[in-house]
């Protein structure tokens, strides 16, 4: 906007004097002057002095040398980094034998004895110094600090190990009609338990009553656990069932049963084995479940896309 010119369009007169005196002829030509001369006869206080600037001449012209290069693609190796001899591992889909901890450390259960290999030295032993159990492996999880690795045996026992030691540190003898098929901490001193008869179990490894809750609602074996994050309020169960559950750890069924957690969802699309889990690290009420030939991502009990 020119600010000269609406100033002057705004305070010339353009009405006869209030005081009925005529405009003198002189003045009238005068004014028509100005309006001729200096403000071009313009009638419009809104609009451009000049045209606008082109916008082809704000474009940047790049020589060949200063254009941005073309991103190059990932490229993924065909061929495995490391192959480790897994010779006794025992095939049944329930089992959860292999976890890789926060510490780089991957932890194997080969029949009744546990490897672990270290990424960062390369170094391969065998993790049996606490562990004389002679019942086969049946699930292995690291605590999210990776100082304590969590084993369960066919018999019912479980062992917490101090992985700098060796030494054991809590030992818990289960009921001999079941074992624990998968393992999922909540925190570096809750350990949440799946086993065959489809209970699931909170423990908390500093009391000495350590069961500490339980949830009610699978059939069949438990083969899949998950918390949402550390600390987290919502617990991911998947089993043999071919169900898919989510507790809310924080809602107790009711008040004379403090010691039983609520259960929010129930996903029962999946038309086998429910054999992986696993929370979104950006959404926390996003879940996707695998069994069989079929992924779902769902999101709180409603069903979101389906990969078969």
């Amino acid at each position: 906007m020119d600010m000269d010119f609406a100033r002057c369009a705004l305070t010339m007169p353009s009405r006869p004097q209030r005081d009925g005196s005529i405009e003198s002829p002189s003045s009238a030509a005068y004014q028509k002057l100005l309006v001729q001369c200096i403000l071009k006869n313009r009638s419009r206080i809104f609009a451009f002095k000049s045209a606008p600037e082109s916008p082809a001449d704000k474009v940047c012209q790049f020589d060949e040398d200063n254009r941005p290069h073309k991103k190059q693609q990932r490229r993924i190796p065909k061929d495995p980094d490391r192959v480790l001899a897994a010779y006794d591992i025992i095939d049944d889909d329930r089992l959860n034998l292999l976890d890789w901890g926060s510490n780089n450390v991957l932890a194997i259960g080969l029949n009744d004895t546990v490897y672990i290999w270290n990424a960062a030295n390369k170094s391969g032993t065998k993790f049996s110094r606490a562990l004389e159990n002679n019942s086969p492996v049946t699930s292995i999880s690291w605590s999210p600090d990776g100082k304590v690795l969590a084993v369960a045996f066919g018999n019912s026992d479980l062992d917490l190990v101090d992985a700098a030691t060796g030494r054991l540190l809590v030992g818990i003898q289960g009921d001999s009609h079941s074992f624990v098929c998968s393992l999922a901490w909540r925190s570096n001193a809750i350990l949440t338990t799946g086993k065959s008869d489809g209970s699931v179990v909170d423990y908390d490894i500093r009391k000495d009553d350590r069961a500490i809750c339980d949830y009610k609602g699978h059939r069949l074996e438990v083969c899949s656990l998950k918390w949402s994050e550390l600390f987290g309020r919502y617990l991911a169960s998947g089993g043999k069932d071919k169900l898919v559950h989510i507790w809310d750890a924080r809602m107790a069924v009711a008040n004379h049963h403090p010691c039983q957690h609520q259960l929010l969802h129930k996903i029962n699309n999946h038309t086998s084995t429910v054999r992986a889990l696993d929370w979104c690290p950006t959404r926390s009420n996003l879940l996707a479940s695998g069994g069989g030939r079929m992924i779902i991502a769902l999101s709180f009990g409603m069903l979101l896309m389906v990969f078969a």
